[in-house]
């Protein structure tokens, strides 16, 4: 099936067209070919459920089966294939288990994911140092990788192979999807080495497979030597031996991407040795190609913003140095107040103040970058305790003494690092925004360290950009508004020192960018998610009048459970409007992802994306806007944006749905925590944040500015 003809093709609208017929990219799937003699393979299936035998649900039974089998298929809500059993002495046509049945991989392709994908372990395992037992999906193999050992730990380079069948493949596919890199820990379980214990494991490597150290498998139980039992490097091991990495923004992880799956193809797939054992040929072509009617493009218009007096530039920094921010910050009067610890007044913070003040060499002032009418007229909370500065902090807050009609904006230098692992030191951080927030103060934490490095003046711009957001004022806007829809985005976070998953929710954003409020709660409350889109709606219909339609940008697939109460909810206000769901999800999406191979960097003009199915797409969103743009950081891999919709009319129109790509696009454009451009959307990416300071506040409820202002960024 070729999904991409049902796109109007090469169909050209304001703002939307396919790409250039010359405008190639390739994905990280291999074309095959299975091979003659596995093309129709006999299979036993059975009704038990037993190791290693594959589980089908009724929608996955081969037709052979259920043409001849037609009582039990109907019967039976889970059939078990054996691949593993020999089919000789077995009738082909018999009323009792095991059923042996000819499968025809071409039609039943269920089931020939995972019939492939056990051939594939079997071939793969010997050139691999680990696999992970999961066949059933796709094998997960593991390799030495020496150049990327963090001291003790050894590195291994990690690589999914799934078979797919997409449209183009032009039929069955094999998609190698690189996953990075993890570390073992060079002692064995029982060892000399008593710095690691049992409780801290997660996965381990045990005789060239890896897998849970919860869910040993039977079949290794029996026999294991935990002498031979290796940890996988998780955060607790880390924290434990302090070796925490910093990743590097200037990386271009997905020209990285590509050599490392070129690596596997050459130097594994193609190895003979393999390649003869393995279930397909795979042709000289290699890489599948998306031709340039395939691919589309978002419009170049809509990465443009616009800054004071209507000016507009495609880029946040240029544009704010150039023009000056879309619109100031309402108050007129602003004070600004330090933050920091005493033996810091003549060093640290002295440097900050000349960066802030612009007595730097080749750095904007604050008040001039961010067009802010503030001073900085004396008032100082000190501290002498860096163990536990809260206390001291709380009291200096409490004191501070409010001038009428002054907004106070906070500078906190903080002693400790962006990536303090001790939850006790980074919980202050979060404290002390909780207690300005309380007296109606925003506030910036910079980490002293920071301010002492040389780029420290590259940081200065994202500082004025977050203050302004901060304090009311509009840094940019979108130069092409996104239209009368309702967008409220909902993001989540769970913190590694807490239990629970929170949810931040409600950003409720109008056609400029700005948001109407926000809410924090527990990911097991879908009624009240449902109420905070109710606050949402009903603000938005009060200043608007009725939303064309409620769209959703959502952290993960929506469920029915967690869609009912909005639903029911619109049904209660007597609204009738349509809902869409857009589920992008936070974390970077790698399964699938494009290449460039006539741009250096490999990475594809922003705004380009595919259809991987109807309501299922891949967006590239980067900083390469023209085609001759090279990146500086933020080498983002694709976003995946899956569509749902209250009425699957809402849907059928291929220019509606180009209009929600085009949103989450553009909402990408309006993060202000600094002038780098973001590949997530804040719909989601505000949420996150919030959700993720949320937990650490004494009273697990937003103080009210808290709840009407861009406090977070």
């Amino acid at each position: 099936m070729n999904n991409r003809n049902k796109q109007p093709a090469g169909k050209t609208m304001k703002n939307h067209g396919s790409m250039k017929e010359n405008s190639k990219l390739r994905v990280n799937a291999l074309p095959i070919i299975v091979k003659e003699e596995e093309r129709e393979p006999v299979i036993l299936f059975w009704k038990e459920k037993k190791k290693d035998r594959i589980p089908l649900q009724k929608r996955e039974y081969p037709e052979t089966f259920q043409a001849r089998y037609a009582a039990t298929a109907e019967e039976c809500e889970y059939l078990y294939g054996d691949l593993t059993a020999d089919v000789d002495g077995h009738p082909e046509i018999s009323q009792n288990e095991p059923y042996a049945v000819p499968v025809k991989l071409e039609v039943a392709s269920a089931f020939a994911r995972h019939f492939l994908h056990y051939k594939l372990e079997k071939v793969l395992k010997p050139a691999a140092d680990y696999i992970a037992r999961n066949f059933i999906e796709s094998p997960e193999l593991w390799f030495r990788y020496p150049s990327e050992d963090e001291g003790e730990l050894e590195a291994y380079r990690k690589f999914r192979i799934k078979v797919v069948r997409r449209w183009y493949t032009d039929g069955f596919g094999l998609s190698v999807i690189y996953s990075g890199i993890s570390w073992r820990y060079p002692h064995a379980v029982i060892s000399d080495d008593e710095r690691v214990e049992t409780t801290d494991l997660n996965r381990v490597l045990y005789n060239g497979y890896q897998f849970r150290y919860e869910d040993i498998p039977d079949d290794v139980r029996g026999e294991i030597d935990f002498t031979q039992v290796y940890p996988v490097v998780n955060y607790k091991i880390r924290k434990k031996l302090g070796l925490f990495s910093v990743p590097d923004p200037g990386k271009n992880r997905v020209k990285g991407y590509a050599g490392h799956i070129e690596w596997f193809r050459e130097e594994i797939l193609s190895r003979k040795e393999i390649a003869d054992r393995l279930p397909f040929t795979i042709p000289d072509k290699g890489w599948a190609v998306i031709p340039g009617d395939g691919c589309y493009q978002v419009g170049r218009e809509a990465a443009r913003l616009q800054f004071r007096s209507g000016k507009e530039d495609v880029n946040p920094y240029t544009g704010m140095k150039k023009y000056g921010p879309s619109r100031p910050a309402p108050a007129n009067h602003y004070r600004f107040i330090y933050i920091m610890a005493n033996s810091d007044i003549e060093g640290t913070g002295k440097k900050l103040h000349n960066y802030v003040k612009g007595k730097v060499k080749g750095v904007t002032s604050l008040a001039r970058f961010s067009n802010i009418a503030g001073r900085f007229s004396g008032e100082f909370i000190g501290f002498d305790d860096e163990e536990n500065p809260l206390p001291e902090i709380i009291d200096g807050i409490n004191r501070l003494e409010k001038r009428p009609g002054v907004k106070d904006y906070a500078m906190y230098i903080t002693p400790y690092e962006k990536h303090e692992q001790d939850p006790r030191k980074r919980r202050v951080y979060y404290r002390v925004k909780e207690e300005l927030l309380k007296k109606k103060i925003v506030s910036q934490a910079v980490e002293r360290s920071t301010i002492l490095e040389a780029d420290f003046r590259f940081v200065m711009p994202n500082i004025a950009v977050a203050a302004l957001a901060k304090l009311g004022g509009i840094p940019w806007q979108l130069a092409e508004p996104p239209g009368k829809d309702l967008i409220v985005g909902i993001g989540a976070f769970k913190p590694k020192e807490f239990s629970k998953r929170y949810i931040g929710s409600a950003f409720c954003f109008r056609s400029n960018g700005t948001f109407m409020g926000l809410r924090c709660f527990s990911k097991d409350e879908p009624r009240m998610l449902a109420g905070s889109i109710r606050e949402a709606v009903t603000e938005y219909v009060k200043e608007n009048g009725e939303a064309e339609r409620l769209v959703i940008h959502f952290y993960k697939k929506m469920s029915y459970r967690e869609r009912k109460p909005v639903m029911e909810m619109l049904q209660s206000l007597g609204l009738d409007i349509p809902v869409v769901v857009l589920t992008i999800n936070k974390t970077e999406y790698e399964e699938v992802v494009l290449f460039d191979d006539e741009h250096p960097q490999m990475i594809p003009v922003s705004g380009t994306y595919i259809y991987q199915r109807k309501n299922d797409v891949l967006l590239c969103n980067n900083t390469r806007h023209r085609p001759g743009d090279r990146i500086k950081r933020g080498f983002y891999f694709p976003i995946r944006i899956q569509l749902w919709a209250s009425d699957d009319d809402l849907l059928a129109a291929w220019p509606d749905r180009q209009v929600l790509i085009r949103q989450v696009y553009q909402f990408s454009r309006l993060y202000w925590k600094s002038v780098s451009q973001q590949s997530i959307p804040v719909t989601i990416k505000y949420p996150e944040m919030v959700a993720e300071i949320f937990p650490w506040f004494e009273n697990l409820s937003l103080p009210l500015l808290g709840r009407k202002s861009l406090w977070f960024l």
